[in-house]
């Protein structure tokens, strides 16, 4: 059985935890409307690379435009995963990963 003093500082220790998780709790809740934003910005950046590339007659100019579209792709996948762990989801790419 517990005794006053050693309940006191588990009540304590419990409330600390709780606050750590309020905190960690609002990150993630940060980092999916970040993810959320920067997946939008992305898309209107994808646009005009593929309207850029789609129009484009220099071939050299359209491999830098296709190593662009690439990128964004992967930027892509990058903020999914981290909207995905913002709601609690570990994305499977990430679990086959070793």
């Amino acid at each position: 059985m517990l005794n006053q003093n050693e309940t006191d500082a588990l009540v304590r220790q419990m409330a600390e935890r709780i606050k750590e998780l309020e905190r960690f709790e609002s990150l993630v809740k940060l980092a999916g409307t970040m993810a959320h934003d920067f997946n939008n910005l992305l898309g209107g950046i994808y646009g005009y690379v593929d309207l850029a590339r789609d129009n484009c007659s220099d071939e050299k100019i359209k491999t830098y435009l296709e190593k662009t579209v690439t990128t964004i792709e992967r930027m892509r996948t990058l903020t999914q995963h981290l909207s995905s762990l913002s709601n609690g989801k570990i994305p499977e790419e990430l679990l086959n990963q070793e």
